[in-house]
């Protein structure tokens, strides 16, 4: 079971992790994300949807060496692809390991786009999450706090995405946001 900000804000987090309207011209994501989703109908118990750890990491690993070997392991496409790979492994409740991996991935789309690039925005968001998985909410809400800022001039005051993070957030304020 997940901790932080606990099973009422699952939908809100999966669509922190993963959304398709914000970051539909980054195509970087999507491809990534797309090497191996997992076999949904496998019946190895796993929950449905979560992909399968070993074969969607190993996928992005092999893609992860692939982008390093084309573009040098400082280019966006290679954190991209470590953002897909620390969510695999978020989404299986191996936070350290996606910790280290978000932790990567943002440095490098800090150095590479800047702060307020929406991929970097992502990543940002999809660590805060992890922290708050892990019961760190001291170190997750800033995080998330952040990440509502540049998404509020990124998408709006109205869009979903916007949303979504204020509802986490007010799931962590006990309801008040």
């Amino acid at each position: 079971m997940r901790g932080g900000f606990g099973a009422t804000s699952s939908s809100a987090q999966r669509a922190l992790r993963a959304s398709p309207t914000a970051f539909a011209s980054t195509p970087r994501r999507s491809q990534s994300a797309q090497i191996d989703g997992g076999d949904e109908d496998d019946d190895d118990g796993a929950d449905v949807g979560v992909p399968s750890l070993t074969s969607s990491a190993k996928s992005l690993e092999r893609e992860i060496t692939r982008r390093i070997d084309a573009y040098g392991e400082q280019h966006p496409d290679v954190a991209a692809a470590m953002n897909d790979l620390a969510t695999v492994h978020s989404e299986n409740e191996d936070f350290d390991r996606a910790l280290t991996l978000y932790e990567r991935a943002l440095a490098i789309q800090r150095a590479a786009l800047g702060d307020a690039h929406p991929e970097t925005v992502q990543t940002l968001t999809d660590l805060a999450i992890c922290h708050l998985d892990r019961d760190e909410n001291d170190l997750g809400k800033p995080l998330l706090e952040r990440a509502l800022e540049y998404q509020e001039a990124i998408l709006g005051p109205n869009h979903a995405d916007v949303g979504a993070i204020r509802d986490v957030l007010a799931s962590l304020d006990g309801g008040v946001r």
